[in-house]
């Protein structure tokens, strides 16, 4: 009878939490993801749901916590071996499986990634200092440095050439 209690017990408590992998996950585009999970005793369909502004589709294989709330079975929490990256209390990271990561630390942000793109109408950096390392670097568009315009049409003046020449402007890049 005791077991059967324990049992009893058991199994309600597992209805109301359970630790699971994910086996498959559908959609987030404007929809909550659908996940499928294997917890210990069966394989079962969950909602994922994040936190406002922030969206992710974790890699199968992914660890997760759920929560039977009603009739659904919502994913409250995960987590992947991706994630064991080396954060400092009160620092965060924003990360995915391939490694590339930001990381907001006390007096630094800290990009790593392949590429980094951003689309916008203006950009603007306010820095008492400025340094790119870069083997190349390629710039399009008009680009003006202290009030100076560079560009296609852009000339210097040049000191004497091989002929003895002096102060004739350069031709404009081609």
């Amino acid at each position: 009878m005791f077991n059967q209690i324990i049992e009893y017990i058991n199994e309600k408590l597992e209805n109301i939490l359970k630790i699971g992998k994910y086996t498959n996950t559908i959609g987030s585009d404007g929809k909550l993801q659908e996940v499928q999970l294997k917890t210990l005793r069966n394989i079962e369909d969950a909602l994922k749901v994040g936190q406002f502004g922030f969206n992710s589709k974790a890699p199968l294989e992914s660890r997760c916590v759920v929560a039977r709330i009603g009739n659904e079975s919502i994913v409250i929490a995960n987590e992947h071996i991706a994630s064991i990256i080396d954060v400092a209390s009160g620092d965060s990271v924003v990360y995915n499986q391939n490694g590339d990561y930001m990381k907001v630390g006390k007096d630094k942000i800290t990009i790593k990634a392949k590429s980094i793109q951003s689309d916008c109408a203006d950009f603007t950096i306010n820095t008492t200092n400025f340094t790119v390392n870069a083997s190349a670097s390629a710039f399009t568009g008009t680009i003006t440095a202290n009030g100076t315009t560079i560009d296609d049409t852009h000339t210097h003046a040049q000191g004497p050439d091989s002929a003895g020449n002096s102060q004739a402007e350069t031709n404009p890049p081609s």
